[in-house]
């Protein structure tokens, strides 16, 4: 209950470097997916059974990350209540926190797990045919 309490007080009075931070790692995120995308587009390693299949899904995946990007800016102005939220749930106690802390995380890379289950289904099609 006291290290929720404290991460509280530390959260509430530094809502502005926090919001730095995530700004930080999600732009980060966002620009090293697509390099990844890019170039999981133009070198195969062995993986590509179709060329235009490839950039049809390559562009398909990067189309995502560029809604993802437009959908966290509209959310932007919403994300100093929601870090604010979260720190005072830290009243009730530190494990409320995490766990508040880690349901926020898995929205921010929810379009990360969306491609995953995608690719993995259409490469159960791929093996199977």
């Amino acid at each position: 209950l006291i290290a929720g309490v404290v991460c509280c007080c530390l959260m509430v009075t530094h809502v502005d470097e926090v919001l730095e931070a995530v700004d930080h790692v999600a732009a980060h995120q966002s620009m090293l997916l697509l390099q990844a995308i890019r170039w999981i587009m133009g070198v195969p390693a062995g993986l590509k059974l179709n060329d235009n299949l490839d950039y049809c899904l390559g562009n398909l995946c990067i189309l995502g990350v560029k809604c993802f990007q437009v959908v966290y800016l509209l959310l932007q102005p919403y994300l100093p209540w929601a870090v604010r939220t979260v720190a005072l749930s830290g009243i009730a106690g530190f494990t409320l926190l995490i766990s508040l802390v880690s349901d926020l995380l898995s929205l921010l890379t929810l379009h990360i797990s969306i491609f995953y289950t995608i690719s993995a289904r259409w490469h159960g099609v791929q093996t199977r045919v």
